[in-house]
């Protein structure tokens, strides 16, 4: 089990404020099933099997999770993804559930071995769960982050990584399985975790390459514009060995989405300060000053500016409630710095647009990093 007494990261809430609903039709094993799977209650792999060979418990059911007291929304987890430890100490949050208009990263117990977390995983995979199973949320969205493959990386798990990759029927290409783990702005993941993701993303990808210009089918972004759309709390050296291991099997960096948005586009607007830097070294002066498709001066720079105009906006709104400000204040902190990349690397100022009343104002929220770059050169 987890330490006793480990203190949960900030935002993230423990098993006791987990809400577990289910469809009505569910079955009393089932929902046992699963419970014992969520409580880490099992203490031999025998009692799962019994109650999936003998009592008929489906080992497909994905319970829902939502924050204790949050009615309606809900996020489904199939049994074999939640059946995975997290080993990072929830410092890569792995389970999500709902919480109002937002998600909320659950850390539940784990178990008392390696060994026993990989049989209950046997155990569930020989009765018929289903190793590649995408939930859908209550509005009929695919919950891709949710398949057991992906938990097992943001968990840094290998014993479940290594389980799942060795099933034939695994299926990798179309799951954004080359994405990053979504985090919040307070986590923070060690340089064994981030080489422990390494290690997973090279060996999704000496399996398939293609998985590297792969696009999603929502925004049509690749693996560049989703790790230029992360949270910034990633290392400069683990940003730049991921995106070499993209380019060396042919991801695009100048690439388009269908928002007409390259990924320092992507990088600019979210405050991605290290994939910004990663990218503006392979980049020439004419792609960091790439506009959209018909908004040619809406380059990367006018993204950040745009977004940093937004966020101080709300730091400086009374009436915004207090969670909102502080989060303002926060994405400010790397807004502010990927400007000055951008500008370091030769985004050119000058063509930040100027027509209206926002757009002088953007410039000028530009205008104190412009002035700290010149001053260092």
């Amino acid at each position: 089990m987890a330490a006793a007494g480990a203190a949960l990261p900030t935002g993230c809430v423990g098993r006791s404020g987990l809400d577990t609903g289910f469809p009505d039709d569910t079955s009393d094993e089932t929902r046992q099933l699963s419970e014992g799977i969520i409580s880490r209650g099992f203490t031999h792999v025998q009692q799962v099997t019994e109650l999936i060979r003998q009592q008929g418990a489906s080992p497909n059911a994905q319970p829902q999770l939502g924050v204790e007291g949050t009615t309606g929304d809900f996020v489904p987890y199939p049994l074999l993804s939640l059946c995975i430890d997290n080993l990072t100490d929830n410092r890569i949050p792995s389970i999500f559930a709902a919480d109002g208009d937002d998600d909320c990263p659950i850390a539940l117990p784990r178990w008392s071995s390696p060994d026993q977390q990989e049989a209950i995983m046997k155990a569930l995979i020989d009765g018929g769960a289903d190793i590649n199973a995408i939930p859908t949320d209550e509005d009929g969205e695919d919950c891709p982050g949710a398949r057991p493959v992906r938990v097992a990386i943001a968990s840094c798990n290998e014993t479940a990584f290594r389980l799942l990759m060795a099933e034939d029927g695994l299926q990798l290409g179309g799951r954004g399985v080359m994405g990053l783990p979504w985090t919040l702005e307070t986590d923070r993941p060690t340089e064994d975790h981030e080489a422990t993701l390494l290690s997973f993303y090279q060996q999704l990808i000496d399996r398939d390459p293609t998985l590297a210009t792969e696009t999603d089918g929502r925004h049509g972004g690749n693996p560049v514009h989703w790790v230029a759309s992360s949270r910034p709390v990633w290392s400069q050296s683990f940003i730049d060995r991921y995106l070499d291991l993209l380019v060396a099997k042919g991801a695009d960096i100048t690439a388009v989405d269908n928002r007409g948005d390259t990924p320092l586009h992507c990088a600019a607007m979210w405050g991605s300060h290290r994939v910004a830097v990663s990218l503006c070294r392979r980049l020439t002066a004419a792609e960091i000053n790439v506009g959209k498709p018909n908004h040619p001066n809406y380059t990367p720079l006018a993204f950040a500016a745009e977004a940093l105009d937004q966020k101080t906006q709300l730091e400086q709104d009374d009436t915004a409630e207090e969670a909102s400000r502080d989060r303002a204040t926060n994405e400010i902190l790397y807004l502010k710095p990927t400007i000055r990349v951008l500008l370091q690397a030769g985004a050119d100022i000058a063509r930040l647009p100027t027509a209206t009343e926002r757009d002088r104002r953007e410039r000028q929220l530009v205008l104190p990093e412009y002035r700290t770059v010149l001053n260092e050169l």
